[in-house]
Order: C-alpha cells, then sequence, then structure tokens
C-alpha cells in the first residue's frame, strides 16, 4: 500500500510541478523562476503542514524527497521543451487537459491522505486540525504559486477544488477513526475526489460568486 501511495504522490507532484511550469512560463519567468513555482507548486503544502506541526527540518528538507525529485525532474524537462518548442498550442488540447485534471485530482487526492495520515501520526485527535491540514498540504502549493505569480489563486475562483479536498479529507478522517480498512478509504476517496473534479472540469461547475453591475 505504501509504494501505491508513492506512486500515486510521484504523479501528483508531476501534475502540480506542471502547473507551477506553465504559470511561471506564461508570466515570462526565468530558469530559476520556471523550477521554484514547479517546485513549490508540488512541495509547498507539505511545508506548510510541517511548520504547523512544529516538524523540523521540514520534510522538504529530507533526503530522499520524492515529491521534490520528481519535481525538479518535470520542470527542467517541461522548460528544455518549452525553449525549444516556443509552443503551448499541444498542451491546449481538450484530451491533454482532461487528462491534466485527472492526474491533478489524484495529486489533490493523495496530498490530502498524506496530510491528515501525518496528522493522525502525530497523535491529534482534533478533527478540525486534522481536516485543516490535510487540505492545506494538497492546496497549499497552488496558494503560493497565484501569489507569487501575482495573481487570486485559482482555488477561490474557478471550479470546484478546495470543496472538494475538504469533502475528502472529512470523508478520510471519519473513515479513519471508524477503523475502515486503510486501502478501501484511500481508493474510495481518490475515485470520489477524481469524479468530482472531473465532473466540475467538464460541466464548468463553480461555487455561487457576486456578479456585480458594471454601469
Amino acid at each position: 500500500m505504501e509504494k501505491f501511495i508513492l506512486i500515486l504522490d510521484i504523479i501528483g507532484a508531476i501534475a502540480f510541478a506542471y502547473s507551477g511550469v506553465v504559470v511561471a512560463i506564461k508570466h515570462k519567468m526565468d530558469l530559476l523562476g520556471v523550477i521554484l513555482l514547479g517546485c513549490i507548486t508540488a512541495c509547498g503544502g507539505g511545508v506548510f503542514r510541517d511548520i504547523i506541526l512544529g516538524n523540523f527540518p521540514v520534510s522538504l528538507f529530507i533526503f530522499p524527497n520524492y515529491e521534490l525529485i520528481a519535481a525538479f525532474i518535470t520542470t527542467i524537462v517541461l522548460f528544455i521543451f518549452f525553449y525549444l518548442k516556443k509552443d503551448m498550442s499541444f498542451f491546449e488540447k481538450k484530451w491533454f487537459k482532461t487528462l491534466n485534471t485527472i492526474l491533478d485530482a489524484i495529486g489533490l487526492g493523495v496530498f490530502v491522505i498524506i496530510g491528515a495520515n501525518v496528522a493522525m501520526k502525530e497523535n491529534y485527535t482534533n478533527w478540525f486540525l486534522v481536516i485543516f491540514l490535510a487540505t492545506l498540504t494538497a492546496t497549499g502549493g497552488g496558494i503560493l504559486r497565484d501569489l507569487l505569480a501575482l495573481r487570486i489563486p485559482v482555488i477561490f475562483s474557478r471550479h470546484i477544488y478546495a470543496i472538494a479536498a475538504i469533502v475528502e479529507a472529512i470523508i478520510y478522517y471519519f473513515m479513519a477513526k471508524n477503523n475502515v480498512d486503510i486501502r478501501i478509504s484511500t481508493v474510495f476517496c481518490l475515485l470520489f475526489i477524481v469524479l468530482i473534479r472531473y465532473f466540475a472540469y467538464k460541466f464548468r461547475i463553480n461555487l455561487p460568486h457576486v456578479e456585480l453591475n458594471e454601469d
């Protein structure tokens, strides 16, 4: 089961790193900016989680960090690709966006589970803390990415994202507290969040927001 989670963790880190690279390139950042934004998107949530828990050094600096390694390799490969090709049209194809949405959802779901497990292994039983840390682990990197790129965090403006992570964290926490087999709870929660994110993307489902009259 740990190897399964590790594989999904790496897939999620690659998907998150990809989103960071795209934002960095669209904002005309240099190689350092691309690497930092890619790696921060993949690993930033875990850093926030460890700081809140008082775990030092944070997991980002403990070798081997497979998330960081996967994110770093992804950023370098993508930077070279875009630098030589100078075209992002391939990544704008509908099928690729759908695939990336699914991979991103897998990463989101895995990071929620990892965040919840880290908190519970520290013997924190407060449900709010566990759910908060699980959600922060999954979304913190994306928030930091957008803040560094000087834009409103995507999770506050497009599709069902943070809410899906929160609901998954709640489900996973209560399944764990009721001693549901970790394999069952993990698969169930991953399927849940992938389906939620896919349908939110496909049907452009968003949370309601205020539409001001432009007079």
